[in-house]
């Protein structure tokens, strides 16, 4: 009894198959990983968008010795903010991403004294700014009258689609 040995030549059609199904998923899953980061990003630049802008208002009004406003457009964060001094023309425009959504309670304008104090204790009202993306997730900032803003992660305030 004779026993031929055949040469494998390659790849059988079912380990093919499964190499390609393997690094689909592994591709999928990089990228909804990466999606989630940009999401992440996104909302830490537009923090620091604004307190960029806080800092620059307050280091304003010190350094003239002018009043200076941080100025909502159209009564309404979502659509930009505008630095004014002594009530002028705007001097500077900031915006947030647009696909990031704002919600702000009662406060419009931000005011620094001469002194670098804000004109309220709580600058951006008692419930702050909440910036939210479309995953859900967001970030929460609320700001004392030295112009000091701190920023919280939260996943509760951005609405009911929070896919962690």
């Amino acid at each position: 009894m004779s026993v031929t040995l055949r040469k494998n030549h390659g790849f059988g059609l079912i380990q093919a198959l499964f190499s390609t199904v393997l690094l689909s998923v592994f591709t999928l899953s990089g990228a909804h990983l990466l999606y989630k980061l940009s999401a992440q990003d996104s909302l830490t630049q537009a923090s620091n968008i604004f307190i960029t802008s806080v800092q620059q208002a307050r280091a304003l009004a010190i350094q003239n010795n002018q009043s200076t406003q941080l100025v909502a457009n159209d009564f309404d964060w979502q659509f930009g903010w505008s630095l004014l001094e002594n009530n002028a023309e705007s001097l500077e425009s900031f915006h947030f991403p647009k696909h990031l959504s704002v919600q702000a309670f009662d406060i419009n304008e931000i005011q620094f004294r001469p002194n670098g104090m804000t004109r309220r204790l709580n600058p951006l009202g008692d419930l702050g700014l909440i910036i939210c993306n479309e995953l859900g997730q967001g970030r929460h900032l609320t700001m004392i009258s030295s112009g000091y803003v701190s920023v919280k992660k939260i996943s509760d305030g951005c609405g009911s689609n929070d896919k962690r």
